[in-house]
């Protein structure tokens, strides 16, 4: 088979309305949704901030080992005053929980402690018996 064709056919798919690749770190207009119970959903969040503007954007991490999501989720907004808007509140009810809501800060601004775990770096280096 021809893998080139299947990942851009991949790529091709994941790629939003606008017909370009999000790029969340230029992204400023994010707010940082804390608490959230186990039953909220992305729906739910993009329905709720729609409120205040164009949401363009909903992402929930997910716990690897429960396959739930943290409680936690980054709402992207197209323009700077729908996130204040959504700010001018600092608590919002999701799924009928009170939810503190901040402003997401860019990637650059987090502590080095969220990069990749001690011992991460310098795998599959080395060399060693490669052709």
């Amino acid at each position: 088979g021809d893998r080139k064709s299947l990942a851009s056919l991949v790529l091709s798919s994941s790629v939003g309305k606008t017909g370009r690749m999000p790029n969340f770190d230029q992204n400023q207009f994010r707010v940082y949704v804390q608490k959230m119970p186990g039953n909220a959903t992305d729906y739910q969040l993009k329905d709720h901030f729609s409120k205040f503007g164009e949401v363009i954007d909903v992402y929930m991490p997910i716990d690897r080992q429960t396959g739930l999501h943290k409680g936690m989720a980054f709402i992207s907004f197209s323009a700077p005053d729908a996130m204040d808007r959504a700010l001018a509140n600092h608590e919002h009810e999701i799924a009928g929980e009170m939810c503190p809501v901040k402003k997401a800060l860019p990637k650059a601004d987090k502590p080095a402690a969220y990069s990749a775990p001690q011992g991460m770096q310098g795998m599959g280096g080395g060399g060693m018996g490669s052709p």
